[in-house]
């Protein structure tokens, strides 16, 4: 769903600065600093891994060949993932006009 990108992007950003060497001590000692993450970070290897990433039971959709039944699995278990779920579901099964 939509949420992933958000997701992801936390998780690249995080990568990054364990990468850097940003601790809490750090961001606590720098509060007001508006450092970014060095966008350069083994971009291939972040790219590569994104675009390998799979989360069975999470958003995923599953077509029963012979009887053409598809199933919406999620193993959604907060109210911001069951929100986010039901967006998912929302759209993934809305009929484009």
């Amino acid at each position: 769903g939509e949420h992933q990108y958000g997701n992801a992007n936390l998780a690249l950003h995080l990568c990054q600065a364990i990468s850097n060497g940003i601790t809490t001590s750090n961001i606590n000692a720098n509060s007001n600093s508006n450092a970014t993450p060095n966008a350069t970070f083994h971009d291939i290897m972040m790219l590569e891994a994104l675009s390998e990433a799979s989360w069975p039971g999470r958003c995923q959709t599953i077509q029963q060949p012979d009887t053409g039944t598809t199933f919406f699995l999620d193993g959604a278990h907060t109210v911001q993932s069951l929100t986010a779920t039901l967006q998912w579901f929302a759209h993934a099964t809305s009929t484009p006009t």
